[in-house]
């Protein structure tokens, strides 16, 4: 993942790594929020979009060996960790 800033900066927006690292970066901010809105809610918004946004490419069989899409894979695996995670220590779900 060293790669990561590199690749995020050639990422177009609302792509599946832009999308992916948005829900992480949420994620890891769930306790704030930006106006009415908590990140929290802001995370699974963005993983929600990324996981469509993955459906697409894999039901079109587009890119599959991208590395931006094998970024937000792993990128997407995190988000589920960290939420799973969250919600077993303090019962608040990202």
């Amino acid at each position: 993942m060293h790669e990561l800033p590199m690749l995020f900066q050639s990422a177009e927006p609302d792509s599946v790594l832009w999308l992916a690292v948005r829900a992480v970066a949420f994620a890891d901010l769930r306790e704030e929020s930006a106006g009415n809105v908590p990140f929290r809610i802001k995370a699974r918004r963005s993983y929600g979009a990324a996981l469509e946004s993955m459906r697409v490419i894999i039901t079109d069989q587009q890119k599959l060996d991208d590395d931006h899409i094998l970024s937000a894979m792993l990128l997407i695996d995190n988000f589920e960790v960290i939420s799973q995670s969250n919600y077993l220590i303090s019962g608040i779900d990202c």
